[in-house]
């Protein structure tokens, strides 16, 4: 995850104009990009976790009254105790009559739209990165879903400039 979120920090800062306005050299970030969690804990934050979830959940799996529960219960268990006594009290009353949300509520899950690209670089399926001097483009595992990034200054197809 911290990987995926790295990459597409950088993708955007990619442009390397220093203040004297010479390119900089820029990264490679050429080829296919993969991070399924690999541990507990990764799982675990996978989306979001806070240090007091974490905590919680690790204490679960170090308790050996819990040896004999299987891990997607200790999970559920460490998230609502996320979720009550870390989340909810610092939200605002506004925020509190829409939290949690459904996934039902949004209409792109109930039309089985592709995500944006904030949820596809947080996805476990594989990203796959081409660079070029002009834009860098990004085709992801799931929906197979693309974007490009460019680089020159362009906008993409089919916008209109700012004022």
């Amino acid at each position: 995850m911290r990987q995926r979120l790295w990459i597409s920090t950088l993708v955007v800062l990619m442009c390397g104009c220093s203040q004297a306005g010479e390119q900089e050299a820029r990264p490679d970030f050429q080829g296919m990009w993969s991070d399924p969690p690999s541990t507990a804990e990764a799982q675990f934050c996978f989306g979001a976790c806070t240090e007091m979830g974490l905590a919680y959940l690790n204490g679960l799996m170090d308790d050996p009254a819990n040896d004999s529960r299987p891990y997607t219960e200790l999970t559920a268990q460490a998230e609502r105790h996320q979720l009550e006594e870390y989340m909810r009290p610092r939200l605002t009353t506004a925020a509190l009559e829409t939290f949690p949300l459904d996934p039902a509520d949004d209409p792109g899950f109930l039309r089985c739209e592709p995500w944006g690209f904030a949820r596809q670089i947080f996805a476990p399926h594989q990203m796959e990165i081409q660079q070029y001097d002009d834009r860098i483009e990004m085709r992801y595992g799931e929906w197979d879903a693309r974007r490009t990034v460019y680089l020159d200054g362009r906008q993409r197809p089919g916008v209109s400039p700012r004022a």
